[in-house]
């Protein structure tokens, strides 16, 4: 699981945004349990290829990669996902996160380099972010 600090997810760092690599069959896991802040809305760019859904607690994110024939998609690589959060005070915050799309076939799960993301309080260290390309 790659580890990203609070100030990086929500921009304040100034460094670029976390991107997750989503591969069609191995979902993804996004948690803010060491936060201790709870989902309030979120939403992507491109809802015609990723689906996302709360757990109960409201603080872990599960995202797949799908392909809603519904909904005319994109031609991009690639979308954003935001997270609007809210604290035990109160306060929101937004999370911005890059999603990009891998439509490798058949690949294995030894293969995946992150199946989550867990955002950290902010005084902890980041793990490498990986830069859009």
């Amino acid at each position: 699981m790659a580890r990203v600090p609070y100030d990086v997810a929500t921009g304040v760092a100034g460094q670029p945004a976390f991107v997750i690599d989503l591969y069609r069959g191995v979902g993804f896991d996004v948690s803010l349990l060491r936060c201790q802040v709870q989902i309030s809305d979120w939403w992507v760019d491109d809802p015609s290829r990723v689906a996302a859904r709360p757990d109960r607690t409201a603080q872990v994110l599960h995202l797949r990669l799908i392909r809603l024939a519904a909904v005319l998609p994109s031609n991009r690589t690639w979308t954003t996902l935001k997270l609007l959060v809210k604290d035990a005070r109160g306060q929101t915050s937004l999370l911005h996160f890059v999603v990009r799309f891998q439509e490798r076939p058949d690949i294995r799960q030894d293969q995946v380099r992150f199946h989550g993301v867990e955002v950290l309080p902010a005084m902890s260290l980041p793990s490498p972010i990986t830069p859009l390309q």
